[in-house]
């Protein structure tokens, strides 16, 4: 009887190579193969200087690329939107995305500009000898490629199988994997690569002779298709397929024809000045009312000038210098137009550039009106010119409320005072407006609108301290959920045994041993109150939700740190009646044990040692040296240096021997541990090892997995005469000890 054959998924790189052929057609491009192949054909980059040690490259392009979502350790297919750069002057040059040396750095890429779907540079390279060798590789041909290092400051994900459109292109995921489309992104680093993921991201070439020399005026050139093929090393015509000699035939044919153009000259202009822009070539044409410059237009003069070779980037270029200085007015100087136009800007940064420009210098008036100038304000308007007014920082009030809302509540609700705000809530909620400030506060409390614009402002900065707070913590700390606050067991399955032979082509296979183990945990609430009350109003505190909230958040973090930390300095009782680190029982306390060479050795020794349920050693090395701010200087130094002197047991104390710790471990500075006002078992001698967060010796749960503080609106009793908006901030968590094989004790 024959078995079903299972039809078997392709591999990664054949899905990820299948969906960007599927991408290429649907954009109506040439055949894929023909296109993939043509991207690397001239070897040798005729736009590289060798006095100046430049080359004109593409950079980045918008071509689907595998990738690794960093928050999911997922791949999705990413696409990096041209449009979405950030203006950058200039990012370092490195050796295949190697970030942790500036030995690596190679040069810089400088000039950084958009070309239709693609990135431009001028990359610039050093004379170190690292350099040198690189350049010549790139002048040799042997060395094309690039790749872009970006970060992500705003992207759009697509669910496998589902398409959206974003910014009038339509984009389909595939059907087994996400796709993640970057709508804004600011480069960080350009690295020269062996073999870059994107084909097109390469050396750029000029519209020269086939051997990389001008042609000169009425000489006709003697190359061949042979020649030229030669001269590539791509071998004979003879050798090729027909999908490549087609390729090449086309690549071939379109180099000459371009020769034969370039080998007319322009005509000379009388004067060249040297700040000239490649718009002086471009004359306006009419079209109505407005006098504007057409991009085919000026293509075409821009070729008839003798500037073929970069024509259709030079005509972007000066579409966009032309666009911008439209926008300028009366309120707005001639230095903001002139750096928006030399710092690369897109017409839609430098529009915004021109608004905060315009913003900046807006004369003071007192009792600020409310003018939207788009529209019916909103509620989300009003949160973001709170947030302003009270200094939150500009990329967290654009991730909550957008760049639409963001703009609009700059001009309109920047300025509003206290009072301000509770007339504004009563506007919202369409009442009417007290015009005694006693009665307009009274109402103004009892609206639901007030209430939301602080719960909503009061949580931005209530995270934004959080997430800026010290969270050492989270480096060897399990993360666990509670589903409600009732007392928790934290079940681990331990396997008791080995894999055992199998005899034969038809020997038993048998059953292994399951062991369960575990410890308990359970959480609670922390909570406080943040009251914003009829005096706060009065008195128009600038400044309560920068200061007090933040602060809030701050300690809510700080909370998590004390739970943690005080169950591993506590040192509890676990379920097996032993404490945490207990000498005997567990194994994981040693005394008499100070911080150096010696005993660390000794530590890491026992720490591999520990046996599971099956009385088997672990053989799992530490990974978390945890230490207070006492230590952390010698720790620094046998983890960091790269010698030992003085440790060699001989009589020559000044030279050193290799370090065997040299980076085995990663540094955990806590002053908690030696605090003895937060802990009566802190010392300022005692060190431990841990695993990381996965191995869990101290767990800290979250009711449903939330991690975060929750900030809710708190409806005071009838007797709270204040009035006001009190808000509620409260987090639900709780730590226990896990697996005391996961953590050791060094005392001295």
């Amino acid at each position: 009887m024959k078995s079903k054959t299972t039809k078997k998924s392709k591999p990664l790189r054949r899905r990820v190579r299948d969906f960007v052929g599927d991408v290429i057609q649907r954009a109506e491009l040439p055949d894929k193969t023909d296109c993939l192949l043509r991207a690397n054909v001239t070897l040798k980059p005729s736009t590289l200087d060798r006095d100046a040690r430049t080359v004109e490259a593409i950079i980045a392009t918008e071509n689907p690329q595998i990738d690794l979502d960093r928050r999911t350790y997922r791949t999705v297919v990413g696409v990096l939107l041209a449009s979405g750069m950030v203006p950058t002057k200039q990012v370092p040059l490195l050796d295949t995305h190697e970030r942790f040396s500036q030995k690596s750095v190679l040069g810089s890429a400088r000039g950084l500009m958009r070309s239709g779907k693609k990135i431009a540079a001028t990359v610039h390279y050093s004379t170190v000898l690292d350099a040198e060798e690189a350049f010549t590789k790139v002048e040799e041909g042997h060395l094309t490629d690039y790749s872009i290092g970006a970060q992500i400051l705003r992207s759009v994900d697509i669910q496998p199988g589902k398409t959206k459109t974003i910014q009038g292109q339509t984009y389909t995921a595939p059907e087994d994997m996400a796709m993640r489309v970057i709508t804004r992104w600011r480069p960080r680093e350009v690295s020269i690569c062996a073999i870059g993921n994107d084909p097109d991201a390469i050396n750029r070439h000029r519209n020269d002779g086939a051997n990389g020399t001008p042609r000169t005026k009425g000489k006709e050139s003697d190359m061949t298709f042979e020649k030229w093929l030669m001269e590539r090393g791509l071998g004979k015509a003879e050798d090729l397929d027909e999908v490549q000699r087609t390729a090449l035939q086309k690549d071939y044919d379109d180099e000459i024809a371009r020769s034969k153009v370039d080998a007319t000259p322009p005509a000379k202009p009388d004067k060249t000045p040297a700040d000239k822009s490649p718009a002086d070539d471009v004359q306006r044409s009419n079209t109505g009312d407005a006098q504007v410059i057409n991009f085919e237009d000026a293509k075409e003069t821009l070729k008839r000038a003798g500037r073929e070779a970069n024509a259709e980037l030079l005509a972007e270029d000066v579409v966009r210098r032309d666009a911008i200085r439209e926008l300028a007015g009366p309120d707005v100087s001639d230095d903001v137009i002139t750096r928006c136009i030399t710092d690369g800007l897109t017409v839609d940064l430098a529009r915004a550039e021109i608004l905060k420009h315009v913003r900046e210098h807006r004369p003071s008036i007192s009792g600020p009106a409310i003018h939207t100038g788009g529209g019916e304000l909103t509620r989300q308007m009003v949160e973001a010119g709170l947030c302003m007014r009270e200094g939150l920082e500009d990329d967290a009030i654009l991730r909550a409320y957008g760049e639409e809302t963001t703009n609009r509540a700059d001009g309109a609700c920047r300025d509003l005072s206290m009072v301000d705000l509770a007339r504004t809530s009563l506007m919202l909620a369409h009442r009417d407006i007290p015009s005694d400030r006693e009665e307009l506060l009274r109402a103004a409390f009892t609206t639901n609108d007030l209430s939301l614009i602080f719960s909503n402002t009061g949580h931005l900065f209530v995270m934004a301290g959080f997430e800026n707070a010290a969270q050492t913590w989270r480096d060897w700390c399990r993360i666990m959920p509670a589903s409600d606050f009732k007392q928790h067991t934290g079940v681990r399955l331990a396997h008791n045994g080995r894999l055992k032979e199998v005899s034969g082509a038809t020997g038993e296979i048998k059953h292994g041993k399951m062991v369960e183990e575990g410890e308990y945990y359970s959480i609670g609430t922390y909570a406080e109150l943040l009251a914003i009350t009829r005096k706060h109003f009065i008195d128009d505190a600038l400044g309560l939700l920068n200061d007090t909230a933040r602060l809030m958040g701050e300690e809510a973090m700080e909370l998590l740190g004390d739970l943690g930390y005080t169950v591993l300095l506590a040192n509890p009782t676990m379920r097996d009646g032993k404490a945490l680190f207990h000498a005997a029982g567990h194994l994981n306390l040693n005394t008499s044990n100070a911080l150096d060479d010696a005993n660390l050795s000794t530590a890491k020794q026992k720490y591999r040692q520990q046996k599971n349920a099956g009385k088997r050693r672990i053989n799992r090395p530490a990974k978390i040296l945890l230490i207070p701010d006492e230590l952390e200087r010698t720790a620094l130094k046998l983890l960091n240096s790269s010698q030992l002197i003085g440790y060699g047991g001989g009589t020559n104390t000044t030279e050193g021997e290799t370090n065997i710790h040299y980076k085995t471990l990663a540094p955990v500075v806590e002053g908690r541990l030696s605090d003895t006002g937060f802990h009566a078992g802190a010392s300022a001698t005692s060190w431990y090892l841990t695993g990381g967060p996965s191995q869990g010796a101290i767990g800290m749960a979250f009711l449903n997995n939330k991690q975060t503080p929750t900030v809710t609106r708190f409806n005071p009793g009838p007797d709270y005469v204040a009035g006001g908006v009190i808000l509620q901030i409260f987090l639900d968590a709780g730590a226990a000890a896990l697996e005391y094989r996961s953590a050791q004790k060094n005392t001295a």
